[in-house]
């Protein structure tokens, strides 16, 4: 037993207790015990020093001994259903991927998220059905964080502040069918799953998109591929995309107005037309040559009508495109695209959050991200008051070099007249 690597119990149904561990038993590196009737784990659980996956899933009255923070290299484990567990254990330090699910109604997974603080090392979260309550969970403490599962929660309000976690790159929240408010999200986020989320507010999903586009087109990498890509319920292309076509393509003019490809984003969205399954990956297509490598679009197989798939792409990608006039086109086998839309941003002028056409001017297609598209043309917003005043002191200190060079003319010529 000295050279086992791995032990999968899986589905031993009549399985109520693991013989002991000896200490030769070093190698063993993946242990699966999920759909056992085990309670209980040996206290000499301690002697697999080199085990780095323990799946303990379905083990509904499982234990957890304290030997179990002494697994220096555990970077997995899967305690799914793990209804009576209160908390990890604290020594736990270097795990990596943690999975939990708890479909009961219980007051221990309470203890367990509160718990996960100290996981400093976890880069893959997955919570499914965890949040029994709309209590606020603090998981800022998680900085090595890149992809948090929290699909199928019964939560109207994701009860942890998404933009405190520095390095998250994923995020799904799929089938969490109750939720109406997006989250905040991080600058560094670049998955976002959010299908079958029937309650979400529209008017949410299109500030949402507009923020979160403008945040990847201010820290998008200038010299390499870099995608933003979101998959989101919705029944319809959110206004914010202002250039729109039925099909499954659309046309917009590149900017040519001296803006440069390192300041510009492009946001595009397509609209799902019927459920179908598809084993292949989609082509996302420019004037007629693929545009986007296939490897890159990370879209599910399984693609259902209501459903939007949003792509943001930084300036790289725009360096070959140097005729005026674009046509983005989405290709899905098998799978209808009913309306896209398409927007243009550039990075120099996202910093003025307000509406373009009264304040800024842009090249023609080129849009501000996080725009106030909803104020009342009778009223003015804090933004748009400071953009004024600094305009009017702009053009007050231009008046005033005016004058003063014109006053350095007169006596020149007055000095030149008397010689």
């Amino acid at each position: 037993m000295s050279s086992l690597e791995r032990l999968n119990l899986c589905s031993c149904y009549r399985l109520r207790r693991l013989p002991e561990f000896g200490e030769c038993m070093k190698q063993l590196s993946i242990l699966t015990l999920r759909f056992t009737d085990i309670k209980e784990l040996p206290s000499t659980l301690g002697n697999l020093v080199g085990l780095s996956k323990l799946e303990l899933a379905a083990l509904e009255s499982i234990v957890l001994p304290v030997s179990l923070g002494c697994f220096v290299g555990l970077k997995k484990l899967d305690l799914s259903g793990c209804n009576e567990l209160s908390c990890v254990p604290y020594s736990s330090y270097g795990l990596e991927s943690l999975t939990v699910w708890d479909s009961s109604d219980n007051s221990n997974i309470v203890g367990l998220l509160s718990s996960l603080s100290l996981l400093t090392s976890l880069s893959s979260l997955k919570l499914w059905v965890s949040f029994p309550t709309s209590k606020e969970y603090d998981l800022g403490h998680l900085a090595s964080l890149t992809d948090l599962d929290l699909s199928c929660n019964s939560f109207s309000r994701v009860p942890i502040s998404i933009h405190e976690l520095p390095r998250l790159k994923c995020l799904d929240l799929n089938n969490c069918s109750f939720l109406e408010v997006l989250p905040e999200l991080p600058s560094s986020l670049r998955e976002l799953r959010a299908e079958d989320c029937y309650s979400l507010d529209a008017s949410s999903v299109n500030d949402v998109i507009s923020k979160a586009c403008c945040v990847f087109a201010e820290s998008a990498t200038k010299d390499c591929e870099e995608i933003l890509q979101i998959v989101i319920h919705g029944k319809e292309i959110p206004a914010w995309f202002e250039h729109q076509e039925q099909d499954n393509a659309v046309s917009v003019s590149f900017p040519h107005n001296g803006t440069s490809t390192e300041t510009l984003a492009l946001a595009l969205c397509f609209l799902f037309e019927d459920e179908t399954f598809s084993n292949e990956q989609p082509w996302m297509i420019c004037n007629g040559k693929e545009f986007i490598s296939k490897s890159l679009l990370k879209v599910s197989s399984c693609i259902c009508s209501e459903n939007l798939f949003i792509v943001c792409l930084n300036g790289y990608y725009f360096s070959n495109l140097l005729s005026q006039h674009n046509r983005f086109q989405m290709l899905f086998p098998n799978i209808g695209v009913q309306r896209c839309g398409a927007r243009w941003s550039s990075l120099n002028a996202s910093n003025c959050n307000v509406n373009q056409e009264r304040n800024v001017n842009l090249p023609k297609g080129v849009y501000i991200f996080g725009a106030d598209t909803n104020c009342s043309s009778g009223g003015v917003t804090n933004a748009e008051r400071i953009c004024m005043e600094n305009s009017e002191l702009y053009l007050l200190k231009l008046s005033f070099m005016s004058l003063f060079m014109l006053l350095q003319l007169v006596l020149r010529s007055a000095v030149i007249d008397k010689e």
